[in-house]
């Protein structure tokens, strides 16, 4: 009998949801920490 794994139902890691996308990146995927050049980069309502 195969084993039947329930289909996803988040997109942790994978940047697929949008929910924590800053400016053009996501967090989930590159990190929490941005250097000082990436944050003055960023657009204004970050």
């Amino acid at each position: 009998m195969p084993i039947m794994l329930p289909p996803p139902t988040r997109w942790t890691s994978l940047g697929k949801c949008g929910r924590c996308n800053v400016g053009k990146d996501y967090v989930c995927v590159k990190g929490p920490v941005y250097s000082w050049a990436e944050l003055k980069d960023l657009p204004a309502e970050y």
